[in-house]
């Protein structure tokens, strides 16, 4: 159970005795050794200590009455009182006293050397990363037996625990990592009882350079290279590939597109070789002989039907010309759309006879007055119904619906003839696609079409800002049916006034109707507006941006309508002159255009538009614009009237003044010219008229826009606001009259009271 490994000096025992106080005292040939069982803690004795010799005989042993031990040995006898025996008390310092660093001992001070000092009084060792193998001796300072100290040591930072020395005195480390490290050392007194004395010196051990921070930061940088140029490499392979996908691609493309393109003009050529035809045989035969009237007028209507197919034919080409060259310009009109649909769908009444195939126009709406593109509802129509024609077989139906909605037209082309496979419905409106097959085609003169029809019908409904959808089945009942959503605007009704309702108005004094500007080069459009606001409001009209501001400053509209594309002087120019004019600046403006880019709505808005409107627009959105400009404009006027006389009503009831919320550049300018001539009477509306460089009905009109009053009611109770700060400042009423502009004391006095209800001496008391 115990041996030399719980510290006894041998594994060979040759007697054991108690004594008195408990504990065994065990000879060995190696000394004698107190063992205590309470603790397990052994003590040896040997030579060194007093003994006789080290080796003692087997059962030579006795325990005498007094308590004394007798133990036998090759040397002798040895007898002792084990109570005299003390422990050692003793608590040792330690020091060190030696370094080596790779197997080579450390000068200190020497030339080269890591001590400055010597090693027992060194508080920091600071080591290179080439010299990190070091062993350290140490001994405790204890001089009477040394040799029965025990040493203990523990590198923090490397080692987890105390490493027990026993009784070596020194510590050896190698090839220790770089970095930061406490070295401490402690000793036992002869007894084995640890000493709170502990040595300690820090040692450092240096990274090499290539374990830096630096270097590390150095790695990182690499690293990061490395891998952006080969995500760069990666990324440039796939787009090289990507590339030549591309080019591939665009290669087939354009192979397939020469292909599209050369059956295109074979069929085209077809197309115009088969009335060419039939409009020089009958030419030919009516210059040869002379038939009979009924024949005559057979070849006749044969050049005529064939002319106007070849009319049709040249027609789509130029279209397809200016739809690729974004020159389609569309001119809208006022009208009934149902009237242009109508004498699309009679042009082919004597087509479709020919085929035996019904052809039908439903209007599910009673005529309506709208504002409209004829041109392009009469192409889209055209196409649609020649193409439901085309793939209609004998004694099928084709049918032309139309209704409204609110703001748009419902438009519906639906045949029951030979449909469109459903995987060919994406394609149908690619340019030069033929989704038909020639055998269920119904004339042999349409055999081959050209392929752009219904790519013209998508491009025209883009443009009008309008929807298209196609619902379609091979073999079924249904055939095929286009559903079209397009813009119109509706005009509204106004009702007539007579001369004498109108005379009636003036003379009863009625409020004057506002006056709205539109400056609109399309002299159509222009009249169209007119009459949509004719009967709410005054409209005057200008054909550029020019006379537009001209005419602003001459009628002072309270709002302006105009378009933005105009010859002379544009819309963004010429509401920016607006907002730079003090004269204009508070005139609302409503920029009215067909740029329905975002830029371009932004670059309105930069200019000083209050709002912006899209055409083709809706009627009734621009009177709601208006009617909304034209109350904030109302409200603004009925709050800047109401400050006059509800600030100093406030200052009548607690004497307290309020500040200014006038923010108009024109008003602050104007208030600055009454302030700079107050006391003088004679300063009134011609001088402010020339001081603020605008005639003097311009001047009524802009303040009664702004304020809802007149020259001199504004004039005047900015001067009565000044007086009731004379008044609070202990003016007499007679002094404040004539600091304030009033002619008279009496004057001033009844103005007063007209605004405030009281007098001036009633407002100081």
């Amino acid at each position: 159970v115990y041996s030399l490994k719980e510290g006894l000096p041998d594994n060979t025992i040759y007697s054991i005795l108690p004594d008195q106080q408990g504990k065994l005292w065990v000879t060995t040939n190696k000394g004698i050794a107190r063992f205590d069982p309470s603790n397990e803690r052994v003590r040896i004795f040997k030579t060194e200590h007093g003994l006789p010799g080290d080796e003692f005989n087997r059962f030579h042993h006795i325990r005498l009455r007094n308590n004394k031990l007798v133990f036998g040995g090759t040397d002798g006898w040895i007898v002792f009182d084990p109570i005299d025996i003390t422990e050692d008390k003793f608590e040792p310092t330690i020091a060190l006293t030696n370094l080596r660093l790779n197997n080579e001992a450390i000068v200190p001070a020497a030339e080269g050397s890591e001590l400055e000092l010597p090693l027992n009084t060194t508080k920091e060792l600071i080591l290179s990363y080439e010299k990190n193998t070091l062993n350290i001796s140490f001994a405790g300072l204890e001089f009477t037996q040394p040799q029965d100290l025990l040493y203990r040591y523990q590198l923090i930072g490397y080692d987890k625990d105390w490493v027990n020395a026993g009784s070596e005195r020194q510590a050896t480390y190698t090839k220790l990592p770089p970095g930061n490290y406490t070295f401490l050392v402690n000793a036992s007194n002869t007894t084995g009882k640890w000493s709170p004395f502990v040595k300690s010196i820090k040692i450092k051990v240096d990274s090499p350079w290539w374990s830096s921070r630096i270097a590390y930061l150095c790695y990182l940088l690499i690293m990061i290279s490395l891998i952006t140029i080969f995500i760069r490499i990666r990324v440039s392979r796939a787009l090289m590939k990507n590339s030549m996908r591309l080019k591939e691609k665009e290669a087939i493309h354009l192979k397939e597109l020469d292909e599209i393109k050369t059956r295109f003009f074979s069929n085209i050529t077809h197309e115009f070789r088969t009335p060419l035809t039939l409009i020089m045989g009958p030419a030919e035969t009516l210059k040869v002989v002379q038939p009979d009237p009924a024949k005559q007028r057979q070849l006749a209507e044969t050049i005529v039907s064939n002319s106007r197919q070849l009319l049709v034919l040249i027609n789509r080409l130029l279209d397809l010309s200016k739809l690729e060259a974004k020159a389609m310009k569309l001119h809208g009109q006022r009208g009934d759309p149902a009237a242009v649909i109508k004498n699309v769908i009679n042009s082919f009444f004597h087509d479709s006879e020919k085929r035996h195939v019904e052809l039908w126009f439903k209007n599910f709406s009673a005529p309506r007055d709208c504002f409209f593109y004829p041109e392009a509802l009469e192409r889209i129509v055209y196409n649609l119904v020649s193409n439901a024609l085309k793939f209609t077989h004998a004694g099928g139906k084709v049918v032309v619906s139309m209704n409204y909605s609110e703001d748009a037209m419902l438009l519906s082309v639906e045949d029951n003839g030979v449909g469109i496979p459903l995987k060919k419905l994406p394609y149908i409106y690619d340019r030069f696609y033929q989704a038909g097959d020639p055998a269920n085609v119904s004339n042999e003169a349409a055999d081959k079409g050209t392929g752009i029809g219904l790519s013209i019908v998508k491009e025209l409904v883009t443009l009008l800002k309008g929807s298209i959808e196609v619902s379609s089945g091979v073999d079924t009942p249904s055939g095929t049916v286009f559903n079209l959503v397009l813009p119109v605007i509706k005009i509204i009704a106004v009702p007539a006034i007579t001369p004498g309702e109108e005379t009636e108005t003036s003379n009863n004094d009625q409020p004057e109707k506002p006056q709205i500007l539109i400056v609109e080069d399309n002299a159509e459009l222009a009249e169209f507006v007119r009459d949509t606001l004719q009967g709410e409001y005054q409209v005057k009209t200008a054909v550029n941006g020019s006379e537009g501001l001209a005419a602003a400053l001459e009628f002072m509209p309270d709002l302006i309508v105009s378009d933005v594309m105009m010859p002379v002087m544009d819309g963004f120019e010429f509401t920016s002159k607006l907002r730079n004019d003090i004269r204009t600046t508070h005139i609302p403006v409503i920029l009215l255009t067909a740029k329905t880019g975002h830029e371009n709505m932004v670059e309105g808005l930069n200019n000083g538009a209050d709002d912006y409107l899209t055409k083709p627009f809706s009627p009734a959105e621009l009177t709601l614009k208006i009617r909304n400009h034209l109350s904030r404009q109302e409200k603004l006027r009925t709050k800047l009237k109401a400050e006059f006389a509800d600030k100093q009503l406030a200052t009548v009831t607690d004497h307290s003044e309020k500040e200014e919320t006038v923010e108009d550049v024109f008003l602050l300018k104007l208030y600055a010219s009454i302030d700079e001539h107050l006391d003088d009477s004679l300063f009134g509306v011609d001088q402010i008229a020339a001081i603020m460089n605008i005639s003097r009905s311009s001047l009524h009109r802009k303040l009664k826009a702004l304020t809802g009053m007149s020259t001199t009611e504004v004039v005047r109770n900015y001067r009565l606001r000044k007086a009731t700060e004379f008044l609070r400042a202990g003016f007499t009423s007679s002094e404040t009259a004539y600091k304030s502009g009033f002619g008279s004391p009496a004057y001033f006095t009844k103005s007063f009271r007209e605004v405030y209800g009281v007098t001036p001496g009633e407002y100081v008391g």
